[in-house]
């Protein structure tokens, strides 16, 4: 008669330990990773709302929102992709945009999202995404960051506003008229500035130095020819940016200009010139 024990054979349970204990670490360790590599991918931004979606591109989760984001409650957002969360009208492009980079499957930055609001007002936020790929390399969903950047464009329309209304506030005036910032480069200037130098009207673009421009009215202004005489010129009329004073400057083919500059309140430079050739000859003081 063969006797058969009960207790388990001591290899075997050795050898079923020691795998299910392999298989544990091989878990922990890769939910440590995901864990890493999310807290990775969310920092790369900074954002008012961190999430998550799955491969249907459903948001499977996301933080409590900072901002105007904060009416948006997160139970409103999982189970439906970015462009069905109902909050405010999604515009179409936006619309577009972003099934567009879902379905890519590639990552994405600060793409522009419009939604209009109920009370008229266009809520702008930019979206980023990170896609999240299985251990066998299939698309699980993407990872990212929602930023409200609406006062950021609000106050870029303010000053595009403000800057069109000073375009046209120019343009009304006869005088030739320039705009410079505080590091004494172009901003913008009127027609009647523009026509004074129609050979270099290039030169009349945001960003460009008043030296580059001041040679340019050495030679169209003065007469300048010669290297010398344009570069005494050019000297001039850099040094005389800061002088408060107007003064007179006579000008080629018997030309006289009254020339103004004024400091603005952020450090720039508004320069006026007036053609007073004709005050010259009939003897009227300016």
């Amino acid at each position: 008669m063969i006797a058969v024990s009960s207790e388990p054979d001591s290899a075997n349970v050795e050898a079923n330990s020691g795998a299910d204990l392999e298989e544990l670490v091989r878990i922990r360790t890769r939910e440590l990773e995901q864990k890493v590599e999310r807290f990775q991918d969310f920092s790369v931004a900074q954002a008012d709302r961190l999430w998550e979606t799955d491969s249907e591109h459903n948001i499977t989760f996301a933080t409590e929102p900072q901002g105007r984001l904060a009416s948006v409650q997160i139970s409103k957002l999982l189970g439906v992709p970015h462009w069905g969360i109902p909050f405010g009208n999604l515009a179409p492009n936006s619309l577009a945009a972003l099934k567009n980079k879902f379905e890519t499957q590639k990552p994405f930055r600060r793409v522009p999202v419009v939604r209009t609001l109920p009370n008229g007002r266009n809520l702008h936020l930019r979206l980023s995404g990170v896609p999240k790929f299985d251990e066998e390399g299939l698309f699980i969903g993407y990872r990212g960051a929602s930023s409200d950047e609406t006062e950021i464009v609000e106050s870029r329309n303010e000053a595009e506003k403000l800057k069109n209304l000073l375009f046209d506030a120019f343009e009304g005036i006869p005088e030739e008229i320039a705009l410079l910032d505080s590091e004494a480069k172009f901003v913008m200037c009127n027609d009647e500035y523009r026509k004074s130098l129609p050979q270099d009207a290039d030169v009349l673009q945001p960003g460009t130095p008043y030296e580059t421009i001041a040679r340019a009215i050495a030679v169209a202004y003065y007469g300048a020819e010669h290297d010398g005489e344009i570069e005494n010129q050019l000297a001039q009329i850099v040094n005389r940016l800061d002088q408060s004073a107007p003064y007179e400057a006579a000008g080629r083919d018997g030309k006289w200009y009254l020339v103004r500059h004024h400091r603005t309140r952020d450090g720039g430079y508004l320069t006026i010139r007036t053609d007073i050739a004709e005050r010259k000859q009939t003897g009227v003081r300016t």
